[in-house]
């Protein structure tokens, strides 16, 4: 097993070449979500160790549970809402987030 997890680090570091590792940062921040609160990712973006991501969910209480969660993390930091609004469909909201993963 430990090689099979040897043989995989390798094939991704060979795919993600960046410094602060892409694939890492998006598997810290998706394992920060909420669980039973549904987000529908529209735009993602990961520059260094900042996440900057556009999403939808049902309601405002719902982008502020996602929020809360994700700065309570202890691997994240800087977690900030910069914008919600209604979405065109009933039960849309349409927000915009950034975190910054903290260094390993």
């Amino acid at each position: 097993a430990q090689y099979r997890i040897g043989v995989l680090d390798k094939s991704l570091s060979l795919i993600d070449t960046t410094d602060n590792k892409v694939l890492r940062t998006l598997s810290i921040f998706v394992k920060q979500l909420p669980p039973g609160t549904t987000v529908k990712v529209r735009e993602l973006t990961v520059d260094g160790a900042v996440i900057l991501m556009e999403g939808e969910t049902t309601s405002f209480d719902a982008v502020e549970r996602v929020k809360q969660t994700l700065a309570a993390s202890a691997q994240l930091t800087d977690v900030a809402v910069t914008e919600t609004r209604v979405g065109a469909a009933p039960n849309q909201v349409v927000f915009r987030m950034t975190a910054t993963v903290k260094p390993s």
